[in-house]
This record gives structure tokens, C-alpha cells and sequence, in this order.
């Protein structure tokens, strides 16, 4: 796959270039090529490249308005993941917190993006120790996800996954406060949602 989009890069370089040049920056089928580098240069992790991008393209989205709230809640998702992996989580936090007021308003408080959303807040958290808030945001995205998609599903199990990892951390620096414990419930959720019925 990976192959696959280093191939295509190049490709949907020169057809953003030409779009900008013969349709305009603002025109929908420029955005539409920009959205498609974006997803070959995202898919290759190379997430310098992608943020700036991304940015351009959730302010085209949110210049339609209604019409494209939707969109740029999605980038918006994409944008905070590209920046919790840049290590910025503190701007991360930024986008999240705003990209979780529309999706709440748009989709519902317990809509599955929402919960994906919620998760990266978490990440977010956890990447700058801040664990209590972390756990919160953790907790949160596991019951909507567990809701939402169902228990063996691959972002529940993140979520899970996530949680198991954020207590093991928390007990290395309070190792008296029974974070171990949690961290062993968590794995054993996953356990049991690997194990089949009967």
C-alpha cells in the first residue's frame, strides 16, 4: 500500500498544481484534488507534509458554512491525529475541543466520531502526562465507541488498548494509587472481547 501511494503522490502534486491554475484555489474540484493528496501523503505518515495541507483544506470547509461542517469535522480528526503525532499536543487539544462542538451539534453527543474525537483528545492528554484528564477522555470515547460499534470493533479495542497503557504509565509515577489494577481490568476487557461466545 504504502508503494501504492508514494506512486500516486506525484500524480495528484501536478493535478493539485494544474487545478490552482486553471479552476482557481477556491473552486470544488481543486479542493477535492487537495483532499486527495492529502490522503496519499497522510496514508504514507509523513505528517509535516500533511499538516499544512490539511489546515488549508478545513478552512476552505468551513468558509462553505453549513455545507461543509460536516467535512471539516472530519479533517479536523485527521488534522488533531497528524498533530498529536508531530508531538504538538497542546495544538491538538485546540482543534479537537473545537472539531467536538460541531460533530456534538451535527451528529449527536454520542455519535462514533465523536467518540474517534474523544480518543485523540486522549492521546493528546496522555502524551503530555496530564493522566486524570487523559483517563476521562479515555473512558469516554470507550463507552460511545462500545456503543457505536460494538465491543470487538478495532476503535473500541484502541480505546481499550489506550487505557491499558495510560494506567500502566500512571503507575510508574504513583505506584501506590492501584493504577496497576485498572490497567489489568482494561487488558482483561480486551481478553474477554477477543473471546468467542460458547
Amino acid at each position: 500500500d504504502q508503494g501504492k501511494f508514494a506512486e500516486a503522490e506525484p500524480v495528484y502534486r501536478e493535478v493539485v498544481a494544474r487545478g490552482r491554475q486553471v479552476l482557481g484555489e477556491d473552486h470544488e474540484q481543486t479542493l477535492v484534488y487537495r483532499m486527495r493528496l492529502f490522503e496519499v501523503i497522510w496514508k504514507q505518515s509523513k505528517w509535516a507534509e500533511s499538516e499544512p495541507l490539511v489546515r488549508e483544506i478545513i478552512e476552505v470547509l468551513k468558509s462553505e458554512g453549513d455545507a461543509g461542517r460536516e467535512d471539516a469535522v472530519i479533517f479536523q480528526q485527521l488534522h488533531a491525529q497528524t498533530l498529536v503525532e508531530l508531538d504538538r499536543p497542546s495544538e491538538a487539544l485546540v482543534v479537537v475541543d473545537e472539531a467536538l462542538a460541531s460533530a456534538t451539534h451535527v451528529l449527536g453527543e454520542r455519535a462514533s466520531r465523536v467518540g474517534s474525537l474523544l480518543y485523540i483528545r486522549a492521546r493528546a492528554f496522555r502524551s503530555m502526562s496530564r493522566y486524570a484528564e487523559a483517563a476521562t477522555a479515555g473512558r469516554e470515547a470507550y463507552a460511545i465507541l462500545r456503543e457505536s460499534a460494538g465491543e470487538e470493533h478495532e476503535h473500541t479495542r484502541n480505546a481499550a488498548l489506550l487505557l491499558a497503557g495510560l494506567y500502566d504509565q500512571w503507575h510508574e509515577t504513583e505506584p501506590d494509587a492501584g493504577h496497576d489494577a485498572i490497567a489489568a481490568e482494561w487488558r482483561a476487557k480486551l481478553a474477554e472481547a477477543q473471546t468467542p461466545d460458547g
